[in-house]
């Protein structure tokens, strides 16, 4: 798998990339790219950009930022939909806002 295919997915995790973007930009079909992101990877190309996600809105509270502008960094619909992927990675809730 070229590495371009990997990297629009290390672009802004805000951003809402779809499967046919990743595999359009990697000049292959969806089910080939899905499948040599995977075998690559380890992961579904969705769960390496959830956990981008929760990365990058991590690093926007441990700089001091609450968590709707998390959220919206991030790309979350909301502060909500944050603190549940926050408490499921965690097994913890976020703290408070």
């Amino acid at each position: 798998m070229p590495e371009r295919s990997t990297a629009p997915s290390r672009r802004p995790a805000s951003r809402p990339w779809r499967l046919e973007l990743l595999a359009e930009t990697a000049g292959m079909s969806r089910t080939a790219f899905a499948a040599a992101f995977r075998a690559r990877m380890r992961l579904t190309p969705s769960r390496y950009l959830a956990g981008l996600r929760l990365a990058l809105a991590e690093q926007s509270i441990a700089a001091g930022n609450g968590l709707k502008r998390a959220a919206q960094a991030a790309g979350y619909a909301s502060p909500a939909a944050l603190s549940r992927a926050l408490s499921r990675r965690r097994r913890t809730s976020p703290p408070p806002v």
